[in-house]
């Protein structure tokens, strides 16, 4: 479900505009540019960006209760060929389309999305971009080295959180251990869990070994199919 903020509402109810919202594109070029533009007759400020008034409107962006994934279509007016060159110096295919719902009377908007062309068709009036979800299986998988042993984190950074200003409470039971720095295993004599440790005697919640950033659950061993 999607959550709308209160102002939208507002400004669907509004009768005094005839035209209370307005769909916003941002499309790649060629990877070091884009167009910015708007369904609207005036320009439109937002997110730092002026999108301008064009000939652009969406049909298809519909959401159901079964989670069915929209199959969106961009119209654009080719009269004044714009469109046309653009596509025959082999920009917009393929690219990126960032869009948003504009409300006059809230002056805000909200993101419905970035999307991908994956097919256009044109003539002399107009093109049409047939949009899709990001592709999946275009991702790298993993997007992170995983390891059994060793955790990737920074030490005492956002992932990690582990306050390195506290002192050292358990020299005595833990003689190897050392708050300045982290061997980033597990069970290591400097290790997460004796950080843990550490929050503990320092009176403070137990953040690790919860924290690890490593994958113990990786297999070990030849695997045999």
């Amino acid at each position: 479900m999607e959550n709308l903020p209160a102002s939208f509402y507002i400004a669907k109810n509004e009768r005094r505009s005839i035209y209370p919202f307005s769909w916003l594109f941002r499309i790649d070029r060629n990877g070091a540019s884009a167009f910015y533009l708007a369904g609207s007759d005036v320009a439109i400020s937002y997110g730092g960006k002026t999108y301008s008034p064009f000939p652009i409107g969406i049909s298809g962006l519909d959401a159901d209760a079964e989670s069915t994934l929209p199959q969106p279509q961009v119209i654009v007016g080719n009269v004044t060929r714009e469109v046309a060159v653009e596509l025959e110096s082999g920009n917009v295919l393929d690219r990126t389309c960032q869009i948003y719902l504009w409300s006059t009377q809230a002056g805000t908007a909200i993101d419905k999305g970035l999307w991908r062309i994956v097919r256009v068709a044109a003539n002399l009036e107009a093109a049409t971009f047939s949009l899709a979800q990001y592709g999946l299986l275009d991702c790298q998988v993993p997007s992170i080295r995983q390891e059994r042993g060793r955790c990737p984190y920074v030490y005492g950074g956002p992932e990690c959180l582990y306050p390195k200003t506290l002192p050292n409470a358990i020299s005595a039971t833990n003689p190897d251990f050392d708050p300045s720095s982290c061997d980033l295993t597990l069970n290591g004599s400097n290790g997460c869990r004796v950080h843990g440790t550490n929050e503990v005697a320092n009176g403070r919640a137990r953040l690790h070994p919860d924290r690890f950033g490593g994958f113990p659950g990786i297999p070990k061993g030849p695997a045999r199919v």
